[in-house]
């Protein structure tokens, strides 16, 4: 049995990676579960084993500033991805609206992908405060840059918290598709070998596509993709009686079929498909910055007020008795 080496960075990405430590299920890949944080506020009341938890120094958490610890972090990159000791397949999961988790993902996994690592994220971003929202697009572009600088695609599983979604509805999206995906790097699919998933994420090499901050989105039976977007890759679990064939144009698709004693642990229908997608982040990129302008229209609109004049704060030493 194959094994995913989950580094849970910050503390949404500490939470639901807790989820999968020491999980194992027939058919499905082991988890290797590493937690990477600049506070303990997450795990203060767990006992994590020492090998399985690295804190940044002196730190208690970013506040939400992307800035405030990223010279540390950045500093020890080396010295962290030595620790974390990567799998032949690592998925790091983090927010994007943080100060601490996103900017350890990221910097982990370039350094992961400078080793020609293979990696993939799960982030989740938000937009319930203009510094979210600003982090959240942050995130994503400093993603984006990797990929161009690097030349290696960097596929993505996102979700948004928002009115229309809770945090625990994404957080089950987010860790249902972490599921899936360890259905699909098993080991145990006939027909499907490693250079097949490694395709599927080093999609360059074998479609037209040039590698950028990728879509990874998983689908049961129906694919369906938005007007403008593009499949890219895909990899599709059936068994010998149900049809592989996509109803999109692809470039690239591997097929894999699930062994029968194994189809039972299985909640979803065949087939299942995990696909890129690409300019699936042009939209998400356009609605928060409108959502920042959104946010900068009330600020301006606000006519600040004090309660006091300077002259009143500087009498009587401040204090009013």
């Amino acid at each position: 049995m194959s094994k995913i080496t989950v580094v849970g960075c910050g503390g949404m990405g500490t939470n639901i990676a807790l989820r999968f430590m020491d999980k194992k299920e027939k058919g499905f890949a082991e988890f290797d579960v590493k937690l990477v944080d600049t506070s303990k506020s997450n795990t203060k009341d767990l006992h994590i084993p020492e090998d399985r938890f690295y804190k940044y120094g002196e730190m208690d958490g970013s506040g939400k500033v992307r800035g405030a610890n990223h010279p540390e972090i950045q500093a020890r990159a080396k010295e962290v991805v030595q620790w974390l000791k990567p799998g032949p397949i690592n998925l790091f999961i983090t927010s994007a609206s943080g100060g601490s988790g996103n900017v350890i993902a990221w910097t982990l996994l370039e350094e992961v992908l400078k080793r020609d690592g293979l990696a993939v994220v799960a982030c989740v971003g938000s937009s319930d405060s203009r510094i979210e929202t600003q982090n959240t697009i942050n995130a994503l572009k400093s993603f984006e840059s990797t990929s161009l600088r690097t030349g290696k695609p960097i596929l993505m599983l996102y979700a948004e918290n928002s009115t229309e979604r809770s945090r625990g509805e994404v957080n089950h999206f987010i860790e249902s598709n972490i599921v899936l995906f360890s259905l699909f790097f098993s080991g145990m699919n006939k027909e499907l070998d490693m250079s097949d998933l490694k395709n599927f994420i080093h999609y360059d090499r074998v479609t037209r596509f040039s590698p950028k901050l990728t879509m990874m989105d998983f689908f049961s039976q129906d694919i369906h993709v938005e007007k403008d977007q593009a499949l890219v890759s895909a990899v599709t679990l059936t068994d010998e009686h149900t049809s592989s064939t996509l109803a999109y144009p692809i470039e690239y698709q591997a097929v894999g079929f699930i062994p029968e004693d194994v189809k039972n642990n299985i909640k979803v229908a065949l087939p299942i498909h995990m696909v890129s997608v690409a300019n699936f982040f042009n939209p998400v990129i356009e609605r928060l910055q409108k959502k920042l302008e959104n946010f900068d229209e009330v600020k301006e609109a606000v006519v600040e007020k004090p309660i006091l004049s300077k002259e009143e704060a500087n009498s009587n030493g401040g204090i009013f008795l």
